[in-house]
């Protein structure tokens, strides 16, 4: 629970409500496309950890892990430029 308190997590509209729904079986866990689902089946299709993003990005774009952590900074920063979301 912790981490879903950090800024990434934060920034997101509604994440810690589809993590808690989902967890207590309110709201059907989904997924945006089907490599998601081993990724985020244990939070319950939220992206909660840093890890987690460094394998979507490997998984879904086919970043290596160098150009992964790049974006995982940016995921972890407060600075909402920096960050993915940002691009919108």
């Amino acid at each position: 629970m912790n981490a879903l308190y950090r800024p990434g997590a934060i920034w997101i509209a509604d994440m810690i409500d589809i993590y808690i729904d989902c967890k207590r079986g309110k709201r059907k866990i989904e997924f945006a496309h089907q490599l998601l689902e081993p990724i985020l089946k244990d939070t319950y299709g939220v992206i909660v950890f840093q890890e987690q993003v460094l394998k979507i990005a490997r998984e879904l774009a086919g970043y290596s892990l160098g150009e992964a952590d790049i974006l995982r900074k940016g995921h972890g920063e407060k600075n909402r430029a920096m960050s993915w979301r940002s691009k919108k």
